[in-house]
Protein backbone atom coordinates (compact mmCIF):
# COMPACT_ATOMS: atom_id res chain seq x y z
CA UNK A 1 0.00 0.00 0.00
CA UNK A 2 2.85 2.32 0.76
CA UNK A 3 4.39 1.41 -2.24
CA UNK A 4 1.21 2.67 -4.21
CA UNK A 5 0.64 5.50 -2.59
CA UNK A 6 4.01 6.63 -3.21
CA UNK A 7 4.21 5.76 -7.12
CA UNK A 8 0.48 7.82 -6.66
CA UNK A 9 2.26 10.60 -5.17
CA UNK A 10 4.85 10.84 -8.25
CA UNK A 11 2.12 10.46 -10.33
CA UNK A 12 0.54 13.02 -9.32
CA UNK A 13 3.49 15.79 -9.36
CA UNK A 14 4.83 14.84 -12.15
CA UNK A 15 1.22 15.72 -14.03
CA UNK A 16 1.05 18.60 -11.92
CA UNK A 17 4.60 19.55 -13.18
CA UNK A 18 3.76 19.03 -16.73
CA UNK A 19 -0.16 20.39 -17.26
CA UNK A 20 1.19 23.50 -15.55
CA UNK A 21 -1.73 23.24 -12.19
CA UNK A 22 -0.96 22.53 -8.69
CA UNK A 23 -4.58 20.58 -7.37
CA UNK A 24 -5.85 21.40 -3.94
CA UNK A 25 -7.47 17.72 -4.56
CA UNK A 26 -5.10 15.03 -5.19
CA UNK A 27 -7.17 12.41 -5.80
CA UNK A 28 -9.17 13.92 -8.77
CA UNK A 29 -6.20 14.53 -11.12
CA UNK A 30 -5.61 10.60 -10.77
CA UNK A 31 -8.80 9.59 -11.25
CA UNK A 32 -8.48 11.59 -14.04
CA UNK A 33 -5.91 9.29 -15.17
CA UNK A 34 -7.41 5.81 -14.34
CA UNK A 35 -9.02 4.23 -17.26
CA UNK A 36 -11.81 1.73 -16.41
CA UNK A 37 -9.73 -1.24 -17.18
CA UNK A 38 -7.58 -0.48 -13.85
CA UNK A 39 -10.53 -0.90 -12.05
CA UNK A 40 -10.68 -4.43 -12.47
CA UNK A 41 -7.63 -5.49 -11.00
CA UNK A 42 -8.03 -2.58 -8.33
CA UNK A 43 -11.59 -3.11 -6.97
CA UNK A 44 -12.83 0.91 -5.30
CA UNK A 45 -11.12 2.70 -7.23
CA UNK A 46 -12.88 5.73 -9.67
CA UNK A 47 -12.63 5.55 -12.94
CA UNK A 48 -12.60 8.72 -15.50
CA UNK A 49 -15.15 8.77 -17.35
CA UNK A 50 -17.71 10.85 -15.54
CA UNK A 51 -14.71 13.51 -15.65
CA UNK A 52 -14.10 12.80 -19.24
CA UNK A 53 -17.98 13.78 -20.16
CA UNK A 54 -17.13 17.10 -18.21
CA UNK A 55 -14.35 17.99 -20.20
CA UNK A 56 -15.48 16.89 -23.18
CA UNK A 57 -18.47 19.52 -22.60
CA UNK A 58 -15.87 21.75 -21.28
CA UNK A 59 -13.53 21.98 -24.68
CA UNK A 60 -17.04 21.67 -27.07
CA UNK A 61 -17.55 25.31 -24.88
CA UNK A 62 -13.96 26.65 -24.83
CA UNK A 63 -13.19 25.89 -28.76
CA UNK A 64 -16.67 27.35 -29.66
CA UNK A 65 -15.92 30.70 -28.38
CA UNK A 66 -12.32 30.85 -29.40
CA UNK A 67 -13.67 30.09 -32.42
CA UNK A 68 -16.34 32.37 -32.42
CA UNK A 69 -13.64 34.71 -31.50
CA UNK A 70 -11.20 34.65 -33.79
CA UNK A 71 -13.53 35.01 -37.20
CA UNK A 72 -16.09 36.99 -36.62
CA UNK A 73 -16.91 37.15 -40.06
CA UNK A 74 -17.10 32.69 -40.57
CA UNK A 75 -20.61 31.65 -40.76
CA UNK A 76 -21.55 28.97 -38.46
CA UNK A 77 -21.56 26.02 -41.08
CA UNK A 78 -17.56 26.31 -41.07
CA UNK A 79 -17.12 27.49 -37.75
CA UNK A 80 -18.96 23.99 -37.05
CA UNK A 81 -16.23 22.25 -39.01
CA UNK A 82 -13.44 24.25 -37.44
CA UNK A 83 -14.58 23.12 -34.33
CA UNK A 84 -15.33 19.47 -35.08
CA UNK A 85 -11.63 19.59 -36.38
CA UNK A 86 -10.30 21.05 -32.72
CA UNK A 87 -12.00 18.49 -31.06
CA UNK A 88 -11.75 15.13 -32.87
CA UNK A 89 -10.00 12.16 -31.29
CA UNK A 90 -6.57 12.20 -33.56
CA UNK A 91 -6.35 15.71 -32.07
CA UNK A 92 -6.28 15.27 -28.76
CA UNK A 93 -4.13 11.81 -28.97
CA UNK A 94 -1.30 14.43 -30.35
CA UNK A 95 -2.00 16.34 -27.41
CA UNK A 96 -2.01 13.49 -24.94
CA UNK A 97 1.30 11.62 -26.38
CA UNK A 98 3.08 15.97 -25.95
CA UNK A 99 2.01 15.61 -22.44
CA UNK A 100 3.00 12.39 -21.72
CA UNK A 101 -0.43 11.10 -20.58
CA UNK A 102 0.53 7.75 -22.18
CA UNK A 103 3.17 7.07 -19.29
CA UNK A 104 1.08 8.05 -16.33
CA UNK A 105 -2.22 6.44 -17.67
CA UNK A 106 -3.68 3.98 -15.41
CA UNK A 107 -5.05 0.86 -16.99
CA UNK A 108 -4.94 -2.78 -16.66
CA UNK A 109 -1.62 -4.81 -17.13
CA UNK A 110 -3.32 -6.23 -20.26
CA UNK A 111 -4.09 -2.81 -21.49
CA UNK A 112 -0.74 -1.68 -20.72
CA UNK A 113 0.65 -4.01 -23.31
CA UNK A 114 -1.25 -2.60 -25.61
CA UNK A 115 -0.43 1.15 -25.12
CA UNK A 116 3.37 0.36 -25.62
CA UNK A 117 2.37 -0.25 -29.39
CA UNK A 118 -0.86 1.84 -30.72
CA UNK A 119 -2.17 5.45 -29.75
CA UNK A 120 -5.82 4.70 -29.01
CA UNK A 121 -8.86 6.98 -27.72
CA UNK A 122 -8.09 6.31 -24.32
CA UNK A 123 -5.14 8.60 -24.23
CA UNK A 124 -8.08 11.37 -25.31
CA UNK A 125 -10.49 10.72 -23.19
CA UNK A 126 -7.84 11.27 -20.68
CA UNK A 127 -7.10 14.79 -22.28
CA UNK A 128 -10.83 15.19 -21.45
CA UNK A 129 -10.84 13.79 -18.18
CA UNK A 130 -8.18 16.17 -16.64
CA UNK A 131 -9.86 19.15 -18.38
CA UNK A 132 -13.03 17.95 -16.05
CA UNK A 133 -10.51 17.31 -13.10
CA UNK A 134 -9.23 21.28 -13.41
CA UNK A 135 -12.66 22.52 -13.45
CA UNK A 136 -14.09 20.42 -10.46
CA UNK A 137 -10.83 21.83 -8.49
CA UNK A 138 -10.49 25.17 -9.12
CA UNK A 139 -13.10 26.62 -11.97
CA UNK A 140 -13.63 27.15 -15.31
CA UNK A 141 -10.87 29.89 -15.71
CA UNK A 142 -8.00 27.56 -14.71
CA UNK A 143 -9.54 24.80 -17.09
CA UNK A 144 -9.54 27.35 -20.38
CA UNK A 145 -5.99 27.87 -19.30
CA UNK A 146 -4.97 24.05 -19.92
CA UNK A 147 -6.57 24.23 -22.96
CA UNK A 148 -5.75 27.18 -24.43
CA UNK A 149 -1.56 26.25 -22.95
CA UNK A 150 -1.26 22.42 -23.72
CA UNK A 151 -4.82 21.44 -26.19
CA UNK A 152 -5.76 23.91 -28.75
CA UNK A 153 -1.95 25.10 -28.87
CA UNK A 154 -1.86 27.36 -32.44
CA UNK A 155 -5.49 27.25 -33.36
CA UNK A 156 -5.45 29.57 -36.55
CA UNK A 157 -2.39 27.32 -37.83
CA UNK A 158 -3.65 24.35 -37.59
CA UNK A 159 -6.64 25.69 -39.33
CA UNK A 160 -4.97 27.29 -42.02
CA UNK A 161 -3.59 23.71 -43.30
CA UNK A 162 -7.17 22.26 -43.48
CA UNK A 163 -8.76 23.16 -46.67
CA UNK A 164 -12.29 24.44 -45.34
CA UNK A 165 -13.28 25.33 -48.91
CA UNK A 166 -13.95 21.64 -49.60
CA UNK A 167 -17.48 20.87 -49.10
CA UNK A 168 -17.31 17.27 -49.07
CA UNK A 169 -14.07 17.20 -46.39
CA UNK A 170 -16.34 19.77 -44.40
CA UNK A 171 -19.49 17.94 -44.28
CA UNK A 172 -17.51 14.02 -43.76
CA UNK A 173 -15.67 16.21 -40.37
CA UNK A 174 -18.87 17.18 -39.01
CA UNK A 175 -21.39 14.05 -39.37
CA UNK A 176 -18.74 12.35 -38.42
CA UNK A 177 -18.04 14.30 -34.99
CA UNK A 178 -21.62 15.05 -34.31
CA UNK A 179 -23.17 11.02 -35.49
CA UNK A 180 -20.62 9.14 -36.38
CA UNK A 181 -21.41 8.76 -39.73
CA UNK A 182 -19.46 9.01 -43.17
CA UNK A 183 -22.18 11.10 -45.96
CA UNK A 184 -22.65 8.63 -48.86
CA UNK A 185 -22.44 10.32 -52.24
CA UNK A 186 -25.07 8.74 -55.07
CA UNK A 187 -25.48 8.93 -58.63
CA UNK A 188 -29.11 10.15 -59.35
CA UNK A 189 -28.75 10.76 -63.14
CA UNK A 190 -26.28 11.53 -66.04
CA UNK A 191 -27.30 13.33 -69.25
CA UNK A 192 -26.36 14.80 -72.36
CA UNK A 193 -23.67 13.85 -74.72
CA UNK A 194 -20.18 12.40 -73.97
CA UNK A 195 -18.28 15.84 -74.71
CA UNK A 196 -21.02 17.50 -72.43
CA UNK A 197 -23.02 15.42 -69.55
CA UNK A 198 -24.30 16.34 -66.55
CA UNK A 199 -24.55 14.58 -63.46
CA UNK A 200 -27.05 14.83 -60.74
CA UNK A 201 -25.65 13.53 -57.12
CA UNK A 202 -27.48 13.17 -53.95
CA UNK A 203 -25.81 13.35 -50.73
CA UNK A 204 -27.13 10.43 -47.83
CA UNK A 205 -26.65 10.90 -44.35
CA UNK A 206 -27.74 7.79 -43.01
CA UNK A 207 -30.69 6.80 -44.35
CA UNK A 208 -31.97 9.96 -45.32
CA UNK A 209 -31.27 11.88 -48.75
CA UNK A 210 -30.58 15.45 -47.82
CA UNK A 211 -29.57 17.12 -50.98
CA UNK A 212 -28.94 16.64 -54.48
CA UNK A 213 -27.28 18.96 -57.05
CA UNK A 214 -26.24 18.96 -60.70
CA UNK A 215 -22.60 19.67 -62.11
CA UNK A 216 -20.49 18.93 -65.30
CA UNK A 217 -18.45 16.02 -63.36
CA UNK A 218 -19.46 13.64 -60.54
CA UNK A 219 -16.78 15.94 -58.24
CA UNK A 220 -18.39 19.33 -58.66
CA UNK A 221 -22.43 17.96 -58.55
CA UNK A 222 -21.24 16.09 -55.32
CA UNK A 223 -18.96 19.16 -53.68
CA UNK A 224 -22.11 21.22 -54.61
CA UNK A 225 -24.54 18.95 -52.75
CA UNK A 226 -22.56 18.94 -50.06
CA UNK A 227 -22.30 22.26 -49.85
CA UNK A 228 -25.94 22.43 -50.05
CA UNK A 229 -26.07 19.94 -47.10
CA UNK A 230 -24.23 21.67 -45.20
CA UNK A 231 -26.52 24.84 -45.50
CA UNK A 232 -29.20 22.60 -43.83
CA UNK A 233 -27.21 21.47 -41.01
CA UNK A 234 -26.54 25.53 -40.33
CA UNK A 235 -30.42 26.50 -40.63
CA UNK A 236 -30.88 23.53 -38.05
Amino acid sequence: MRKDNKQNDSIVRKMEDTIGYRFTDKKVILQALTHRSYTNEHPGTAHNERLEFLGDAILQFTATRTLYTLYPDVAEGELSVSRSLLVKTEFLIQAAEKLEIPTYLRVSSGQRKDLNTVSTSLFADAVEAIIGAIYLDGGLEPAEQFIFDKVLVDITGYLSQVPLQDAKTALQEYTQQEFDITPEYVVLDESGPDHAKTFTIGVKVGDAMHAQAVGKSKQEAAQKAAEETLKKYKKG
